[in-house]
Formats: C-alpha cells, sequence, structure tokens
C-alpha cells in the first residue's frame, strides 16, 4: 500500500515553484461559442500531463487562477475554464455571479468542458493524458 507523507513547503518554496509556471489567458473552440480559460505549464519541459480545473460558483476568480498555477508547478499543463463564457465570463465584481450561473443550460456548459479535453489535443505541450479536478459547483 502507498504511504501517505507529508511533504508541505514553505511559503518561500512555493513561491519558488510558482517562478517556474509560464501562464496566461487563452480561449478555445467550445459547443456555444469560444471559451475563456486561464492556462499554465512549467517553464521548462515539452510534454506535460494535462488537468483540466473546474472552478466553484463564483467563476474563474484569482483562487483559481492560484489552484492552476499550482498545478502547473507540480508538473501538469493545467487549464481552468471560464463557465461564465457563454454570459460575458467571470465579472470583477462577483456579488451577483449566481445570477449568471442560473442563465447557463447544464447540457451546454458540460459540452464546453468536454470542448477543453478536444483543446488539449490541439496544444503542442500534453502529453496525451487528461485528468480533471473541481471545486463546489465544478465537482458536482
Amino acid at each position: 500500500m502507498p504511504i501517505l507523507v507529508n511533504s508541505s513547503l514553505s511559503a518561500a518554496e512555493k513561491a519558488e515553484k510558482i517562478a517556474e509556471v509560464v501562464s496566461k489567458m487563452t480561449t478555445y473552440p467550445a459547443a456555444t461559442s469560444d471559451m475563456k480559460a486561464f492556462e499554465a505549464m512549467p517553464r521548462k519541459g515539452k510534454k506535460f500531463p494535462s488537468v483540466i480545473v473546474i472552478h466553484e460558483n463564483r467563476g474563474l476568480v484569482p483562487h483559481i487562477k492560484d489552484v492552476t498555477n499550482r498545478m502547473a508547478a507540480e508538473g501538469f499543463l493545467a487549464l481552468a475554464p471560464d463557465a461564465l463564457s457563454p454570459v460575458g465570463g467571470t465579472p470583477e465584481d462577483i456579488s451577483n455571479v449566481r445570477e449568471l450561473f442560473g442563465k447557463l443550460n447544464p447540457e451546454e456548459t458540460t459540452k464546453n468542458f468536454v470542448a477543453a479535453v478536444k483543446y488539449l489535443k490541439t496544444h503542442p505541450n500534453p502529453n496525451g493524458k487528461v485528468g480533471c479536478t473541481g471545486f463546489c459547483w465544478g465537482a458536482q
């Protein structure tokens, strides 16, 4: 059986790992429209396993971008789609964001996330393996 080991890093070590990450906003074609997404990958290397990061019911907020960067720091090509892209994207002021989530069609939203996998197949840096993680609304 695998043994779990506590391997926590100091804040300085975490910052050092994040410094080795390249990140940017990108778009990819999806079922309903172009999807906005935050993309991050290690600065060094060519081919990485991919992970799709699905945000919570607040949208593509700085916390999810940080999670995406941390995934990249661990050696993944990480992609965090903005599920709210069909309704204009995650707003700066998220106080009324629940209203926007109510405008999404669940079937189309699922297709938009599946399109992220298709996008990763066209990207030059994945190694062909794709996983997914989600938080709150994105973990349903």
